[in-house]
């Protein structure tokens, strides 16, 4: 929400029913204290998620802090301010839902009934009073909430309107699978309306439940593959200034044999330093004959292995990756255009992007022969403990 635009559009939920009611007829009940209590339920990581609640029929204009103009929507109609003019303590009766947040409802040129809000002491319940209304008043409450500590996704929202012969109650502007983002507001509206069934000097109580499944927080940052003391070299000690490692040199097999070396992937280990980083999986580097191939020596047909390397990334823990970024080859490191040596991951001869939050990923390179060094690389995400 823009606090210096409109609120979010809420939804004309409910319009059509009001408008078709209300060529019912008018019969009278008094509420006093009817309470709508609305409690959201955050998993680890959220915040209390209330940070406002208003009623467009609670006597007075309501302005959270960050705004400009008020949220509860049908306060100003035709340059008159309704809130107030009636009397301190309530305005004219909402006879359908506005527009929009903070935005005006069709009124009823009268003041009797009256709509309260106000979030409780336990930040996660809004509570809704509804005092002395009648059929077919129509009081709308615009309420936002939040996490703050990571993105969330609303996961149910259920309403508990113990009789829904006598009221009908709606919301509008949030959704079952909307995704909140960190610091973001999302904004929902509640509309209550009296209908005919309503039962005079009856207290009316209705709860609403929005579950929120809210992601833990994450880093992201490179990740590469360590094989350790003598076999992993870090990018540091070898005169360049981003930390890294590479591997090797790693022998061949013989006799058409194969060789397996799993090392550990760490994400975020500056100055090469493991307690520093995160180890979000491992990387598989295995190399294997693939084949045979034929040569003429001296008039003799002389049959070879072929040997390839397959490098496979396994992340674990939650973590994820966008790209993968290997270098194979007899020397250290990769070169550039120039011929220069670089750790520049997109330099490295098999690169695979997009892959859209895998965890497993994996190359094979064909035709490879003697001592070899490698260095696997990954853009990673991970849970941040």
């Amino acid at each position: 929400m823009n606090p210096n635009g409109k609120l979010a559009r809420a939804g004309l939920l409910g319009l059509a029913l009001v408008i078709s009611l209300s060529l019912l007829g008018v019969s009278y009940a008094t509420y006093v204290g009817g309470v709508s209590q609305k409690g959201v339920v955050m998993s680890p990581g959220c915040s209390d998620p209330f940070t406002w609640i208003y009623s467009n029929d609670d006597g007075h204009e309501d302005i959270p802090p960050g705004y400009t103009s008020p949220v509860d929507p049908g306060d100003v109609s035709t340059g008159e301010t309704y809130d107030g003019i009636w009397g301190s303590s309530s305005s004219a009766d909402p006879s359908g839902p506005p527009s929009d947040c903070g935005q005006e409802a069709p009124r009823y040129d009268k003041d009797v009934a009256r709509t309260s809000a106000s979030i409780g002491a336990d930040p996660k319940f809004a509570t809704v009073i509804v005092e002395n209304a009648y059929p077919f008043y129509n009081p709308t409450s615009c309420f936002a909430f939040h996490c703050e500590q990571a993105d969330g996704l609303i996961t149910d929202i259920v309403i508990d309107n113990p009789d829904p012969g006598a009221l009908t109650v709606t919301y509008s502007g949030i959704f079952v699978g909307e995704t909140i983002p960190m610091g973001q507001e999302a904004v929902g509206v509640l509309h209550i309306l009296v209908n005919q069934a309503a039962q005079p000097s009856h207290t009316y109580s209705i709860q609403l439940s929005i579950s929120v499944q809210c992601s833990p927080p994450v880093t992201c940052g490179s990740a590469y593959a360590s094989g350790g003391a003598g076999v992993a070299a870090c990018f540091l000690d070898l005169g360049f200034t981003n930390w890294g490692w590479t591997n090797g040199p790693l022998a061949s097999p013989t006799n058409g044999g194969s060789i397996i070396w799993t090392w550990p992937l760490y994400a975020g280990a500056a100055q090469c330093d493991m307690n520093r980083g995160a180890n979000v999986g491992t990387v598989t580097v295995t190399y294997f004959k693939s084949g045979t191939k034929t040569t003429t020596v001296k008039g003799k047909i002389v049959t070879t292995p072929v040997y390839s390397v397959t490098v496979t990334f396994n992340l674990t823990g939650g973590a994820v990756m966008s790209a993968t970024n290997v270098y194979v080859g007899s020397g250290r490191f990769p070169k550039d255009k120039k011929g220069i040596e670089t750790i520049n991951p997109g330099q490295y001869p098999y690169i695979h992007t997009g892959l859209n939050n895998a965890t497993i990923d994996s190359f094979t390179i064909y035709d490879i022969s003697g001592p070899i060094h490698i260095i696997a690389h990954a853009n990673t995400c991970w849970p941040t403990p």
